[in-house]
């Protein structure tokens, strides 16, 4: 009886080898968990904390008192009033000056017909510079009103009054400029090179003095009003042209003679009618009477 009672006892080595295993079990999963986190880490470490510092600035620079625009610079502008360009700009200050969208106003400024292009620059901390090239009328194009050329040969501009500070562009129609678009084009873009040869010989008359008819199926004519001359130069070889005007007026000149037209079909030849004087002309009005 004893002897059973004594085999039924547990193993005092076998129960400490089995907790010894399973502890061991214990440490090397959490060995293998520490492990994985460990790497886990390593792989998203690097993209988390960019976009932790990215997402950090962002916020202040967004918040940041000192990016709030408190000045505007505005140049170019002769023609109109830079007060006029800030408010066409639509900047509203203290924004942050990151948020400005410039490209969009750029495209708000150069819509007004008088900005040919303009520049928006954002310096930092602060300044939105904004830069303006206006555009220059270099003729009046007489229609049904008087619209402005630039030297582009651009209409910008139409109003009903004239303006005496510019020469004249008569002889198209608003219905021929509307059903003959790229030909109207072509005859004002060669009545502008007519007035720049014209100003670089220092033949410009002052303000609307010079006036210039274009006729589509003849050319361009220069309506003289001061010595009421007429000069028909066709459509093309201006420069050479305007040399061969230069020397006929000098020549007329020094004969004592004036022109009523000046036809030059070519850069050789002339072809002058005489103007008759005031005083032969009414002789010759009393001589018809007595015959």
């Amino acid at each position: 009886m004893r002897m059973s009672m004594f085999k039924l006892k547990p193993n005092r080595h076998k129960t400490a080898a089995r907790a010894l295993q399973q502890r061991s079990r214990r440490q090397e999963q959490a060995g293998r968990f520490a492990a994985g986190g460990t790497l886990l880490l390593r792989l998203v470490l690097p993209v988390l904390l960019p976009a932790v510092l990215v997402s950090g600035t962002c916020f202040y620079l967004v918040t940041a008192d000192f990016l709030a625009i408190r000045t505007m610079h505005t140049s170019g502008c002769n023609l109109i009033d830079c007060e006029r360009i800030a408010e066409r700009a639509g900047i509203a200050p203290g924004r942050n000056i990151l948020f400005a969208d410039v490209t969009r106003t750029m495209r708000l400024l150069e819509a007004d017909p008088w900005i040919y292009r303009a520049v928006v620059k954002r310096i930092l901390p602060d300044t939105i510079e904004i830069q303006v090239e206006e555009r220059q009328a270099a003729a009046q194009l007489l229609l049904d009103d008087t619209c402005l050329v630039d030297s582009h040969g651009a209409v910008f501009f139409c109003s009903d009054r004239t303006f005496d500070t510019l020469p004249r562009i008569t002889g198209l129609s608003r219905e021929y400029v509307l059903a003959n678009g790229q030909t109207a084009a072509q005859i004002v873009d060669a009545a502008l090179g007519l007035l720049g040869g014209l100003e670089r010989r220092g033949m410009l008359r002052p303000g609307a003095g010079t006036h210039i008819v274009a006729e589509p199926a003849v050319g361009l004519t220069i309506d003289d009003n001061a010595t009421g001359t007429q000069v028909f130069l066709g459509f093309d070889d201006f420069e050479e042209k305007l040399r061969l005007l230069a020397f006929v007026q000098g020549d007329l000149a020094m004969k004592g003679l004036s022109a009523r037209s000046i036809h030059l079909g070519t850069v050789k030849q002339a072809t002058v009618t005489l103007a008759v004087p005031e005083g032969e002309k009414k002789h010759a009005k009393n001589s018809k009477k007595l015959g």
